[in-house]
């Protein structure tokens, strides 16, 4: 199981970490590689059995929570993926990832200004955790706050400038801002460091 999943092939680890889990259900680590694999596979039912049977063994598992809160919002069930994933960020503070991902249930959810607070806690622990100051400078536009928007992800393109998205929407908020022309140039700018 761990070769496959080194090898980048999670999926061909799946027999060897069944026969894992059927030998020993209280196997946490075979229950979390078998959840992250179901909602791979776009199962978040399986995938939230899994992430239980983890933290059956693992109770305090600030990881498995945080992973049932995304296959709970897969499964549209808000209340309870922002309750789980809010769980992991008190288990673990500094976990970026749990905040990241209550952000973007909040935004799908219509929760702008919710949406906004994760995400900025989420870039206040990793600035460069992947898609935080996206949604971050999205969502900040959304609200009205492009001038806000524009200096975070003008910020994000110096630090980052291989990020396909972080470009887009830096023009999106300069659009949104009146300055159109401005994001042209943003846009240029990536085609020429990013031809693909």
């Amino acid at each position: 199981a761990q070769a496959a999943i080194a090898a980048g092939r999670p999926q061909d680890a799946e027999p060897a970490l069944r026969a894992m889990v059927a030998a020993n259900p209280a196997e946490h680590f075979a229950w979390g590689v078998l959840g992250r694999n179901a909602l791979f596979r776009g199962a978040p039912e399986e995938a939230e059995q899994c992430f239980r049977a983890a933290l059956r063994t693992d109770r305090r598992s600030a990881q498995y929570m945080n992973l049932l809160g995304v296959a709970l919002a897969e499964q549209g069930r808000v209340d309870e993926a922002l309750a789980t994933l809010r769980r992991a960020a008190k288990a673990r503070p500094d976990f970026a990832e749990a905040h990241y991902n209550a952000g973007k249930v909040l935004h799908k959810s219509g929760d702008l200004r919710g949406a906004r607070d994760a995400f900025a806690r989420a870039v206040a622990l990793d600035p460069r955790y992947p898609g935080a100051r996206y949604y971050l400078g999205r969502t900040l536009t959304e609200l009205g706050d492009a001038e806000a928007a524009i200096a975070l992800l003008a910020g994000a393109v110096a630090a980052e400038p291989a990020d396909e998205w972080l470009p887009i929407q830096l023009a999106r908020s300069l659009l949104a801002a009146g300055r159109g022309d401005e994001g042209s140039q943003v846009l240029r700018a990536a085609a020429e460091r990013m031809p693909g």
